[in-house]
């Protein structure tokens, strides 16, 4: 410490030196680790190298055709989703941006097809596919992978959806109201993104991953509540928050709660294991405000499908009553329950209208109704499942219920006959799975053990056998009429014509079990009979009876 207070020139006069300073020379560290684990380098040149180095090996893990990460392993490194390319190879991966003309053909199918089916996007017939690209870019891409008509081009555009979607929802946490429209498209032709290399429960799966997804953004816009006159300021750290709300709910808005709703009531009650956005008063107030406004025509065709909607959803919370109310033997009898939802879905439809009474989405959504409400009367008290309960005798209203499911099942395959086959190519999954539970609930019919009941009668007047093959000849003319496939690709690898082949599969197997109860011995007594009827003359003593979800055919066909 001292030395450095010493003068350079006396060191040298007491040792009798010369005084010659020392030319200074930067100091070469050599390559190796410091003790601090940081890399040294050996001049400002190898510095620098090694910089060049890092970024060559930085842009190589960012280039896709150089990562050799499997699916769903990103090996250290998050990759952003990809762009489309054109004329890319046949990889699962590949990216395809449609033309300007196969955009606006996109967009005409999606119109024509499918919108009809849920009435929520304010789709003008002058707006151009550019110009929806600009305003909604997330609901545009929706729209091209539903309208494409080739099955590889369509495979590939699904998986950048998805990753677009989680994207979007998930990393950037960006909850728009074109994240939720585009996500309410997704989910409700979900059937339309499947690929045969998918795991076979995949419409569950995605139906309720992207339908919780799009509650979430419903609940982050608030679009179930009303808007406050005045933001809160109580948690705000600046007076500006809140200034950009919007002071009234647009139609937009209003239609897209209201599809979030319709959906995933829907699959709630046709999938039942997610639980449907829970309808609020200002939800009603929309539903009203659409009715009068009366801005687009299929505002009115909305507003009906979620009124009947409503109606059959009293019936799931009938179905989740109370468990020990229901252990009274005297609790009020299931099928009168049965008979005033009946009752409110009539006024429903007769409300309706005159020209939409006869529209056929109504009337099929109507017979489904009808069809769950019927179930409410034909399921009975889940504790008396493994009771030895005797049969009851045979009474007319066990068997008029009967006879109402089989009769509104029976209106709806009529209806889902009659539409043309352009059109099929668009429903949507709700319908399918109001299709699944028509041939769930008629194979029951069909094989239903009880003495009151006459399964011979429901296979001669509606043979399921029957059926499935009319449903799966439907689906093979499906890529035909509508032009799947039709431009030199390679022909049967579409969703419809693989459904057709696998619902075959589930005929064999339902002939078998239909052959093997006609050959069984009758019984020759109620007492002998397997325990079905509850002390209140209900069919299915357990609600599981009557959940269809289970059936292997549902997730290998869909």
């Amino acid at each position: 410490m001292l030395k450095s207070f010493v003068p350079v020139g006396s060191i040298c006069e007491r040792m009798h030196k010369p005084c010659q300073p020392s030319v200074k020379k930067r100091r070469r560290l050599k390559s190796g680790t410091s003790p601090d684990g940081r890399t040294r380098h050996t001049s400002a040149s190898g510095s620098t190298s090694g910089l060049e180095r890092k970024l060559d090996e930085l842009v190589s893990l960012l280039k896709p055709a150089s990562s050799t990460s499997p699916d769903g392993d990103f090996g250290g490194v998050q990759r952003q989703p990809e762009p489309y390319q054109q004329g890319g190879s046949d990889d699962r991966e590949q990216r395809t941006e449609p033309s300007a003309q196969e955009a606006e053909e996109c967009l005409a199918t999606f119109r024509d097809c499918h919108a009809m089916f849920l009435p929520i996007f304010s789709l003008s017939p002058t707006i151009t596919a550019a110009q929806l690209r600009l305003v909604r870019p997330l609901l545009w891409e929706s729209i091209m992978t539903l309208g494409c008509s080739s099955t590889a081009t369509q495979n590939c555009r699904s998986i950048h959806l998805r990753q677009r979607l989680a994207h979007e929802a998930l990393v950037k946490s960006e909850l728009s109201l074109d994240l939720l429209l585009s996500l309410i498209a997704f989910v409700a032709w979900v059937h339309l993104h499947m690929h045969p290399i998918h795991q076979k429960a995949f419409l569950t799966t995605s139906t309720c991953t992207f339908s919780g997804l799009a509650i979430a953004v419903v609940h982050h816009l608030r679009l179930h509540q009303p808007i406050a006159s005045e933001p809160s300021q109580i948690w705000c750290v600046s007076q500006a928050y809140g200034s950009e709300q919007c002071a009234t709910r647009t139609s937009e808005e209003r239609r897209a709660v209201l599809g979030c709703f319709l959906l995933t009531s829907t699959i709630s009650s046709t999938i039942k294991v997610i639980d449907s956005l829970r309808w609020t008063a200002h939800m009603e107030d929309c539903l009203v405000d659409l009715e009068s406004r009366r801005e687009y025509p299929q505002d009115q065709l909305l507003v009906q499908q979620v009124r009947l909607q409503l109606a059959a959803e009293r019936a799931i919370v009938v179905r989740w009553y109370d468990q020990s109310m229901l252990r009274n033997v005297s609790h009020t009898p299931p099928h009168l329950y049965a008979q005033a939802l009946l009752c409110h879905l009539e006024e429903v439809r007769s409300s309706a209208p005159l020209e939409l009474q006869q529209n056929s989405l109504l009337q099929l959504q109507g017979y489904a109704a009808q069809i769950a409400i019927n179930e409410v009367g034909l399921s009975g008290d889940p504790s008396l499942k493994d009771q030895n309960v005797g049969l009851a005798l045979p009474n007319l209203t066990r068997v008029k219920q009967l006879h109402a499911s089989l009769q509104a099942i029976r209106s709806w395959l009529e209806v889902f006959f009659s539409l043309p086959l352009n059109i099929v190519r668009g429903i949507p999954t709700s319908i399918i799975l109001q299709m699944r539970h028509c041939m769930g609930m008629l194979f029951v019919l069909s094989s239903l053990d009880d003495p009151s009941w006459n399964t011979a009668d429901v296979r001669a007047s509606l043979d399921i056998l029957v059926v499935i093959d009319r449903v799966s000849e439907r689906f093979r003319s499906i890529a035909q009429a509508g032009g799947i496939d039709a431009n030199g690709e390679a022909q049967g690898h579409d969703v419809w014509t693989n459904s057709a082949e696998r619902i075959q599969t589930l005929r064999s197997v339902w002939a078998d079990k239909l052959r093997a109860q006609q050959t069984a011995i009758p019984q020759n007594s109620y007492a002998s009979l397997t325990p079905a009827t509850s002390v209140n003359d209900a069919i299915f003593s357990n609600w599981d009876d009557l959940d269809f979800t289970n059936f292997d055919w549902v997730n290998s066909t869909f």
